[in-house]
């Protein structure tokens, strides 16, 4: 069952003791069509995968900005990083969410433009 990040979001979240995953975009500063790579990086458990994505869009939309949901996969079996690529998507967006499998409640964030 693949997770639903927008869910996590909505809720009141917990600080958690362990380290804060952090996220990355490559290239920094893309523009809507670009193919950008998030990088996750600091789960507890990277064998489980990750997501991230952008804000709701509105209006009943299921479409994000800046970026579509992607799932995050470990770079190669054993590693602790995961990534995903996805397009940037037009619209006012600039913060990309994401989390770990093994702690979805744990939100990361960071911006498109850093």
């Amino acid at each position: 069952m693949p997770l639903v990040l927008t869910a996590a979001l909505a809720g009141t979240l917990a600080c958690a003791p362990a380290p804060t995953p952090t996220l990355s975009v490559s290239p920094a500063g893309a523009r809507p069509g670009q193919t950008v790579t998030l990088t996750l990086t600091g789960c507890a458990d990277p064998s489980q995968g990750g997501r991230a994505e952008g804000r709701l869009v509105g209006d009943g939309s299921t479409a994000h900005t800046p970026v579509e949901p992607v799932e995050l996969t470990p770079v190669k079996p054993g590693s602790t990083t995961l990534t995903g690529t996805t397009v940037v998507t037009p619209g006012g967006g600039h913060t990309v969410y994401a989390v770990c499998a093994d702690n979805p409640q744990q939100v990361t964030e960071t911006d498109l433009h850093r």
